[in-house]
């Protein structure tokens, strides 16, 4: 495929060193893609409309796992049981309106029968006193995996990734990247391009393209972003969002049948609206837009003692973190990190410390978004 007028497109002699590293994630990736739509497929959510004073919660009985379970039902009549996922259970807590949610996760962290059981108590005398209120029920497998409320807008996963492999692949992108986790999930593809960004940097080819990540659970918006991996050490970082939309709708209607068209309605003016975006995210110009931005990025000095403080006095860093990230930036690694003291280095140094062992999925996601947004503060000469 040719380059369709992309900018700074490494030249082969370059490639070379880095071609086969980058064939190997797309093999990688192509797996991961195939996982990714077959575990959304076979994890569709069982939705169910219930009110607060039917549920009851209560200790687990055995050792898998599940701390609390849910009862379904009315009248001491017990319907349906499910375990309940953490996620769940925190959207349980909240609802409530009196029960702080770092009380309930210390409760669950003890795991005992008095924590447990105090804490479900907790919630069943809250769900009695607050009020009735419906409540949609997100269940896979067994496991209560989302309590939402019944304005949640459901958008079925499924078409919508499919199309956004099909849509993205259009420009010759390929899955590089995908993770399906218990309420999200994220798939990455890459233009078959490798970009010079900074020729006097042997380190500095980097491939571009873009994420969808979705939550059937609540767990976050459908966002569509700009993607960029620098390649010797797949530092990935992710851009502004270009489609954010959140899940939240009309009242579920008690009619099964008219809320299931209303369900594949949602999807497919998702899908639209998606399309649309993807033509002018991975368009030449914009693709060509951002990787100026990298560039002056890579000649921008910064504090970064500064900067890493502000991003923890808006909160988007702990303390903890702040001091990890310092020692990270200022290791002399020129391969993990871009050489020099830049904009360019600092994101750089939020996306490796975003691949930590001890960096959860979802945290080393708004890491990774944390590494894009600080390139915006850079500007790029006329």
């Amino acid at each position: 495929m040719t380059n369709m007028n992309y900018s700074y497109v490494a030249d082969q002699s370059k490639v070379a060193a880095i071609r086969a590293k980058y064939e190997a994630l797309i093999s990688n990736g192509k797996s991961q893609a195939v996982e990714t739509l077959t575990r959304i497929e076979t994890e569709r959510p069982q939705d169910i409309i219930a009110s607060t004073d039917a549920l009851h919660f209560r200790p687990g009985e055995g050792g898998d796992g599940s701390a609390i379970v849910l009862d379904i039902g009315r009248d001491g009549s017990v319907k349906r049981t499910f375990k309940v996922h953490r996620h769940a259970l925190g959207q349980a807590v909240e609802r409530t309106g009196v029960i702080g949610g770092t009380t309930a996760t210390k409760l669950l962290a003890r795991n005992e029968p008095w924590s447990v059981g105090l804490l479900s108590h907790a919630l069943n005398e809250a769900y009695s006193n607050i009020g009735r209120e419906r409540v949609l029920l997100r269940v896979v497998n067994g496991e209560l995996r989302a309590a939402l409320s019944d304005k949640f807008r459901r958008l079925d996963s499924g078409p919508i990734f499919e199309n956004f492999i099909r849509a993205t692949g259009r420009f010759g992108a390929v899955p590089t990247f995908g993770r399906v986790m218990d309420t999200r999930v994220t798939l990455t593809m890459t233009l078959p391009h490798i970009f010079d960004i900074v020729p006097t940097d042997p380190h500095g080819l980097v491939v571009a393209g873009a994420t969808l990540a979705n939550s059937d659970f609540g767990d976050g918006a459908l966002s569509l972003k700009l993607f960029f991996l620098r390649l010797i050490c797949l530092n990935g970082m992710t851009r502004e969002d270009a489609f954010r939309q959140v899940h939240l709708g009309r009242r579920l209607s008690e009619d099964y049948q008219y809320s299931q068209e209303t369900y594949a309605l949602d999807t497919q003016t998702s899908i639209s609206a998606m399309n649309d975006l993807i033509r002018g995210l991975l368009d030449p110009a914009k693709i060509n837009g951002e990787l100026d931005m990298i560039r002056a990025a890579s000649t921008q000095e910064v504090d970064v003692a500064k900067l890493f403080a502000r991003l923890r006095e808006k909160g988007d860093l702990t303390k903890t973190e702040e001091k990890q990230l310092v020692g990270v930036y200022n290791t002399p690694d020129v391969e993990l990190l871009p050489a020099g003291n830049t904009v360019w280095r600092a994101s750089n140094a939020l996306s490796l410390f975003a691949q930590d062992a001890s960096v959860t999925p979802e945290r080393a996601m708004e890491l990774q978004a944390l590494a894009g947004g600080i390139i915006s503060r850079v500007k790029v000469a006329a």
